[in-house]
Formats: C-alpha cells, structure tokens, sequence
C-alpha cells in the first residue's frame, strides 16, 4: 500500500517554479472575472481582513490589512494545457502573486496553504 501523502504545513516550503498550482473552479471567481472589464489584467484589494491569510508569492510572508492584493487574470482557453503560456507569462509580470484568476473558468492557487489544500472555505 501507498505511503499516505503529507500535509503541508506552515513551515512545508513550496516553490511556484516547483509546486503545481491547485485549479478551484469557484463560481465567485468565474463571477469576479466577469464583472471587472474586459480588458483588466488584474483584481486588486485592499483593506480586507480576508488578504491577510495571503502570501507573497504564495510561500513568502502574509500580507497584511492595508496591503494591496494582485491577482493577475488571464484569458481562458479551450483546452486546459493551452492555459500554460498565458500563466507563465502572468507570474512573471506579476511575481507576488499567489493566483491568477482565469475569466471564465476559475482561479489557480499555489503555496503551502493553497485554498484547495487548506480545509478554507473560499467559496
């Protein structure tokens, strides 16, 4: 039988060049990236308790209340494997970033407490 995976935990340090990315198909994210204009590349945020469980990059430190979060968003294709160059190049524009938000379809997340593996609900 298998070994049983292991949980991340606070100090599991996960890379964003090394650590797959989680995909939430959350209907609030599909819903974000529908009501800002077309043409934003990004969402920002400030002055909510909710961005201090954020970090930087996804494994730096915690952003805290008046911190600005930025979630690049990119635009959503017909295959999930063409999402890749349109990633690659958000996370190098944005390298802060924990996410991006892909319109229409969802978000990907990634860090050692990456909404997926976090028990949060962000929904």
């Amino acid at each position: 039988m298998p070994e049983p995976a292991s949980t991340p935990t606070p100090s599991t340090p996960v890379s964003r060049a090394t650590a797959a990315p989680s995909c939430e198909s959350m209907l609030t994210a599909v819903l974000l990236t529908l009501l800002l204009p077309r043409d934003a590349k990004s969402f920002q945020i400030s002055h909510q308790e909710m961005i201090k469980g954020v970090r930087i990059g996804g494994n730096g430190k915690t952003l805290r209340f008046f911190d600005t979060l930025t979630v690049p968003i990119i635009e959503n294709t017909a295959d999930e494997e063409d999402l890749t160059d349109g990633m690659a190049k958000a996370m190098e524009e944005y390298p802060d970033a924990a996410a991006i938000l892909v319109r229409r379809h969802g978000v990907y997340v990634w860090g050692a407490f990456a909404f997926g593996r976090s028990g949060i609900d962000i929904d």
